[in-house]
C-alpha cells in the first residue's frame, strides 16, 4: 500500500473517492485535501494502473 497524489484543481473530494472506488473497488482510501493535492491510500500508484490498464 501506498501514499499517492492528485491535484486537487476542480475536483471535489467525492469525485476522487468515486474514482478510486471505481478503480480498486469498496475500500477505505482515506482520503484527504492537503493544500493544493488530495492524498490518499491506495494498493498501487495511479500511474502505474493508467499504464498497465
Amino acid at each position: 500500500m501506498v501514499y499517492d497524489t492528485v491535484d486537487s484543481y476542480r475536483l471535489n473530494q467525492s469525485i476522487v473517492e468515486g474514482y478510486l472506488k471505481k478503480k480498486f473497488g469498496n475500500y477505505k482510501f482515506y482520503v484527504e485535501q492537503v493544500n493544493d493535492t488530495y492524498r490518499f491510500w491506495i494498493a498501487r500508484l495511479l500511474s502505474e494502473v493508467i499504464l498497465l490498464g
